[in-house]
């Protein structure tokens, strides 16, 4: 929670200085930005530089630019460390956006915890197969994913689970 309270200033910086960013939303550790490339950039290149005033760095390995089906080659001015996507859909904060998309990342969900339910049905122990249900199964996750997306597009993976 401190977290969201020291990088308000640099929130509002961003927001003040280029108002073209169709949302500057940050909740804890996630900072979301869109809007054109020249404004996106334009934001980093102020986040890059607020950040170590107050002891802080931008991860770029768990930063992504996404564009679905754009031109990547305007992106040219950001670190190459930046993941680059044109894919149909991502997730954000845990739940996809995007149409086409969004049953894979469910049927991901699926997959890893179908796996992990295999695993622990093979645990001798009853006791801790409910603990490790309970608390590590990814169901959570997967509630979550089912919360934030439309029912119709990920048909095909809630009826394989």
């Amino acid at each position: 929670m401190l977290f969201a309270l020291v990088i308000h200033k640099i929130i509002l910086k961003v927001k003040a200085e280029v108002p073209s960013l169709a949302p500057n939303v940050a909740f804890l550790d996630d900072w979301n930005l869109a809007g054109p490339v020249r404004s996106v950039l334009q934001a980093y290149r102020i986040i890059e530089a607020e950040f170590p005033s107050i002891g802080l760095r931008i991860n770029k390995t768990k930063t992504e630019l996404w564009w679905p089906n754009g031109d990547i080659t305007k992106w040219s001015e950001f670190p190459a460390e930046i993941k680059r996507s044109v894919s149909e859909s991502i997730k954000l904060l845990g739940a996809p956006i995007g149409n086409n998309g969004a049953d894979a990342i469910v049927s991901m969900r699926v997959d890893k915890i179908s796996k992990t339910l295999y695993a622990i049905s093979d645990l001798s122990d009853t006791q801790l197969q409910l603990l490790l249900l309970r608390s590590c199964a990814a169901m959570f996750k997967f509630m979550f994913a089912l919360r934030g997306t439309y029912p119709q597009f990920i048909g095909e993976s809630i009826s394989r689970s």
